[in-house]
């Protein structure tokens, strides 16, 4: 990156570092925004789903929408990211975002299912925004540090996880006091949320790498079929989705299995801030091991806690709200691993537009795959239920398990990444 500070070298290094600190900062601040507001509405969309359907079947479609949102938005702004840049991309997704949540607070006012998925679909945009800024910041380090910075981005969610969630029952009596649906008042928090992310990527430069010749009209399928040609690529999408996938499938139904079984909002919204706490606390010390011990370890241990979080879910009844805290909790931290180390993969390598364009297709990805986990969860919910759906999370992660240790060496050390 072209700091324009002149011909002496030395002077181009604090100038380096004063960038990378304001870009780190700045953009860790909107994505706790943006998350903040995302997990207030994700906590309540798949009570107001069923609301709105009137049916338990139906309460997983809200979130699937959110999901599959986030996976078309993330293939069309990594897109946006390597044609006009990294700041025009995340701009993009949060402005959309903010449509969709207004859309989500009319479709709950006019009880409109249609609407109301359609608000979601817009509403994932912004989530595909908070995702690929760990890639914006990670573009301005250098390669041996990548890892470590995406993780610490990826913490920002801790402050949606902390507040986000218990923002939900607060958030609904100021919506019944304007006269709007209980539910909605998280919605409307989740385009505030986007909102005030997208004010601050206005104020920080984000890199603009000029676009290599041919990738103006790659599509998505071309960038993933040259992307997985190379064995890290093949090893971090299939971890990463299946991390993804897992923990989709149990945390969608968890509120509904709770409401189900007489607990209340508030309730449902400590667990659920238990599960993203443990989603996002320990991402920077996640991200500093994959950089020096490399990811496929840090991998398996994930896939082999959400394995231990289904049983752990699975064997709890109804009235235990404390081991399904735990069980919520230990699945949040298997995915913190997965997620950040195959992220870490993907962040090596050349920079520029191809690499944004790559970044972009694998979070499509992985959250499409995610938008069928959380279709399916409410119908198996419905027809299998709880015990049988953590039981089907929990035969993923040891296959996968086994998957990654029968290709350790396709995943470089540390030292061989790129």
């Amino acid at each position: 990156m072209d700091l324009e500070t002149g011909t002496n070298p030395a002077a181009a290094e604090p100038a380096e570092r004063r960038l990378r600190r304001r870009v780190t900062v700045t953009v860790f601040a909107a994505v706790g925004m943006g998350l903040t507001g995302m997990f207030a509405t994700l906590t309540v969309i798949p009570l107001l789903t069923e609301d709105v359907a009137g049916s338990t079947g139906l309460s997983g479609i809200g979130a699937a929408a959110a999901i599959a949102g986030t996976a078309f938005g993330a293939a069309r702004l990594g897109a946006i990211s390597a044609r006009r840049g990294r700041r025009t991309g995340l701009l993009t997704g949060f402005a959309v975002g903010v449509t969709g949540a207004g859309l989500g607070v009319l479709a709950a006012v006019a009880d409109n299912l249609a609407l109301l998925v359609v608000g979601m679909l817009l509403f994932g945009w912004g989530n595909s925004s908070n995702l690929l800024a760990r890639y914006a910041v990670a573009a301005v380090y250098p390669e041996h540090r990548r890892a470590a910075v995406v993780g610490l981005v990826i913490w920002a969610g801790t402050l949606g996880a902390v507040i986000g969630p218990r923002l939900a029952d607060p958030a609904g009596r100021v919506a019944l006091e304007l006269g709007l649906p209980e539910l909605s008042g998280a919605v409307l928090l989740g385009g505030i949320g986007f909102a005030l992310s997208a004010l601050l990527c206005l104020t920080v430069p984000l890199p603009h790498d000029p676009p290599p010749v041919g990738a103006r009209t790659a599509s998505t399928l071309a960038t993933l079929r040259r992307g997985l040609a190379r064995p890290v690529v093949r090893v971090a999408v299939a971890s990463i989705v299946i991390s993804q996938f897992v923990m989709v499938l149990i945390m969608t139904m968890t509120p509904v299995f709770m409401r189900d079984h007489g607990h209340g909002l508030a309730t449902v919204g400590t667990i659920l801030s238990a599960h993203i706490l443990g989603m996002y606390m320990l991402t920077p010390a996640v991200g500093w091991v994959v950089d020096r011990l490399g990811a496929a370890p840090v991998v398996v241990t994930g896939l082999g806690l959400i394995a231990v979080s289904t049983v752990i879910g699975a064997t709890a009844d109804q009235h235990a709200t404390t081991q399904l805290g735990i069980a919520l909790w230990l699945l949040g931290i298997g995915w913190s691993l997965g997620f950040v180390a195959a992220s870490g993969m993907l962040a090596h390598g050349d920079q520029g537009a191809a690499l944004a364009r790559l970044q972009g297709s694998v979070d499509s990805v992985v959250y499409s795959a995610a938008t069928f986990a959380s279709v399916f969860s409410g119908v198996l919910m419905s027809a299998l239920g709880y015990v049988i759906l953590s039981v089907i999370g929990l035969a993923l992660a040891l296959v996968t398990v086994l998957a990654v240790v029968a290709n350790w060496g396709a995943v470089p050390r540390p030292a061989e990444a790129g």
